[in-house]
């Protein structure tokens, strides 16, 4: 195979090697960090949503307020965290093709063949789907905020 490919040495075949698994190193970090996030971020939600009704006790303003306050703001830095990574892969992606189409024609013809689904069409693809969890999440913090301040500011009457 490393005939046919447009490079000068047996050193710029490793070094197109190196620097195209890079990329892919560089994806998966992301999607690692990205996933991460969104698991701590939605699990300690959920813990803390779970906690506030678990007691017999009426919210207080903890549990009631603050609480699902913080949680709103961090599903929310959560979605936009996912949304920029996602620029990121995509450029790291862009980038191992690059590669390819110059130094490994052959292999980019491979990749040419075997296609797969714009992930951009699809509205429920991975990370829609963690976004719209965060965004639930949030939604259901704010449900909290108001009916925890549903007295205060008359909102029932």
């Amino acid at each position: 195979m490393q005939e046919n490919l447009p490079l000068n040495s047996e050193r710029d075949y490793e070094s197109f090697k190196m620097l195209h698994a890079l990329q892919y190193e560089r994806i998966s970090k992301l999607e690692g960090q990205e996933n991460y996030i969104s698991t701590f971020v939605s699990g300690l939600s959920t813990i803390t949503i779970s906690y506030s009704f678990s007691t017999n006790k009426a919210l207080n303003f903890i549990t009631g307020f603050l609480l699902p306050l913080i949680f709103i703001a961090a599903n929310i830095i959560a979605s936009i965290y996912i949304s920029k990574t996602r620029k990121f892969i995509k450029m790291h992606q862009n980038r191992a093709k690059a590669m390819r189409e110059k130094f490994a024609p052959s292999l980019q013809d491979i990749y040419n063949k075997v296609k797969k689904e714009d992930s951009d069409k699809d509205k429920f693809n991975r990370r829609q789907q963690m976004k719209y969890l965060h965004y639930l999440i949030a939604l259901i913090a704010f449900a909290i905020i108001i009916y925890y301040t549903k007295d205060l500011f008359n909102l029932w009457n």
